[in-house]
């Protein structure tokens, strides 16, 4: 049941949580379906928007702005949620001796054995069954990416949610305050801002699953509240804050089509989307010491003429010309030194091709009916729109270094029935940057050395470390604020989720993560609250 409003006194659930996002959404269902009964407190409504938690100031110019990294309603984030879904690797999990804090509490086989359902709980389809093509010590085909036919958790699972029994979702309730009892470690309560006037909220157990970020904030929130249960806890709190580095450093040059399509979009038999990603293997990662990162093709921009096809020169060339390019264009593709330069030779170059300019023009009407079809929600966005000379924009997404000084802490005690502000300093280390730069540069000799393509900066050599930096920008993944840990004096939780020092508070979400690998975190996030749920209804 989905409510606005609750007449009389609230129930008191064996579980708890706050925030309606694919995290939490999937933990009520998984716990629900176990047999407890279940409580969710979500700020917003219906519909996606931004709710006002409490100030947040940020003292980086690398952190994106709260608008573009949360979302508030039914189903959270999900909203702003493009739907990519990638899992983690074991070596995201092993002690490596080049990354410090680099130490989980449990073992990869105990989050993936939860994939396949957090795959499907997406709306993504895991069957996926390809030969290997390229596999190699250096760089192989073992990694994929799945993408959500529904990304927005919320409109996909509305009418499932309204429907369970035992299951009850408040909209519009505003967490201004918790209860904890110090002698028995426990919390006792939450009060809410709800339907007008403040209520209090009872239960067995509770878990914040409101975002990394918002997550943190509830446990400062708590430490002023009641300092005495936190005391376990509070020197790890709102550490090691981690995200990605993603951007453009490079093209990719392919020597043959086949080997372009090979890393294209592909479709499963029952139309799920995926792709392979280029990464380095575990063995050379520890050997050269570079921290995980996954490469994946992007088109060029059609205003750049490197990518050699006469029809994408001759649409762009007419798009321009008609001021309709100027009104589509989001300008965020990198681009090659001859686009940015605006060479109108190289796209007459390209017309003079021989059997071009039409060369190619059923594959470009595909690519234009997917974007349409994106844009008015009839379908995701996820073509790779090829050209003559095998070339892309290469995409890196690589991991950062957990690092105890990226962190976020929390001012002075908050006014009664507000939360605490928060102060953000995420920061990006030298060891991040080294470790993008050199395995482009792997990548591009592992390329060559086997006959298989090359890489075409985008920069020169003394330049490209500043680009790195420059586009290293994120709060999107909010990882490692409190993450998961052996012992109080390493972490936030424990190996299930549970608060240290605390017996009945949990967490979820990616803020629990002790690395942050190479993947986005949504779909480990989803598969550690499935596994969060059956705790809890074995502790039940």
């Amino acid at each position: 049941m989905i409510a606005n409003e609750w007449e009389g006194e609230l129930p008191v659930a064996d579980v708890c949580i706050v925030g309606a996002g694919p995290v939490g959404l999937s933990l009520a269902i998984r716990c629900q379906a176990r047999g407890l009964s279940v409580l969710v407190l979500e700020a917003g409504g219906a519909d996606p928007a931004q709710v006002r938690r409490g100030e947040t100031r940020f003292t980086s110019p690398h952190h994106a702005p709260l608008e573009a990294v949360i979302a508030s309603g039914l189903g959270g984030t999900s909203a702003l949620w493009g739907g990519r879904c990638v899992p983690f690797d074991d070596i995201d999990f092993a002690q490596r001796d080049h990354v410090n804090f680099s130490n989980w509490p449990i073992t990869h086989a105990e989050l993936s054995a939860y994939y396949e359902e957090a795959l499907r709980f997406l709306h993504c389809d895991p069957a996926v069954a390809g030969s290997p093509m390229l596999a190699d010590d250096i760089a192989g085909d073992t990694s994929q990416e799945f993408w959500s036919a529904q990304p927005h958790v919320g409109l996909a699972r509305r009418h499932q949610l309204e429907r369970l029994d035992g299951l009850l979702i408040l909209l519009g309730a505003q967490v201004i305050g918790l209860e904890a009892d110090p002698q028995e470690r426990r919390v006792t309560g939450v009060r809410l801002s709800f339907a007008g006037r403040e209520r209090l909220v009872r239960g067995r157990c509770f878990v914040f699953a409101a975002g990394g970020l918002e997550n943190a904030r509830l446990l400062f929130a708590l430490a002023q509240q009641q300092p005495r249960v936190c005391e376990a806890f509070l020197p790890a709190l709102g550490r090691y804050y981690q995200g990605h580095l993603t951007g453009y450093l490079a093209l990719i040059e392919f020597r043959s089509a086949r080997l372009a399509d090979f890393f294209a979009f592909q479709r499963t038999a029952s139309s799920g989307i995926w792709r392979r990603r280029l990464q380095i293997a575990p063995d050379m990662q520890n050997e050269l010491r570079l921290l995980n990162a996954a490469f994946w093709l992007d088109a060029i921009s059609i205003a750049d003429p490197a990518h050699g096809s006469g029809i994408l020169s001759l649409a762009y060339l007419i798009a321009r010309s008609t001021g309709f390019y100027r009104r589509v264009s989001t300008g965020f593709a990198a681009s090659t030194a001859s686009a940015r330069k605006r060479n109108l030779k190289g796209h007459l170059v390209n017309l003079l091709r021989p059997g071009l300019p039409f060369q190619g023009i059923g594959r470009l009407g595909n690519y234009c009916l997917s974007v349409l079809q994106s844009r008015k929600g009839e379908g995701p966005d996820r073509q790779t729109l090829p050209n003559p000379r095998h070339r892309f924009l290469l995409r890196y997404h690589a991991e950062q270094v957990p690092n105890p000084h990226s962190r976020v802490t929390a001012d002075a005690k908050a006014k009664l029935g507000h939360l605490p502000s928060l102060s953000v300093n995420y920061q990006v280390t030298d060891q991040d940057l080294d470790s993008v730069l050199r395995s482009h540069d792997l990548l591009d000799r592992w390329l060559r050395g086997r006959g298989l393509g090359r890489l075409i900066y985008l920069h020169p050599a003394a330049a490209r470390r500043g680009a790195v930096l420059a586009q290293a920008f994120d709060g999107y993944h909010q990882i490692g604020l409190t993450r998961m840990a052996h012992a109080a004096d390493e972490g936030v939780a424990d190996a299930n989720c549970r608060v240290f020092g605390l017996f009945n508070l949990y967490l979820a979400g990616s803020g629990l993560f002790a690395t942050s690998g190479q993947a986005n975190p949504t779909l480990p996030a989803v598969a550690l609250a499935l596994r969060l749920a059956d705790h809890l209804a074995s502790e039940a």
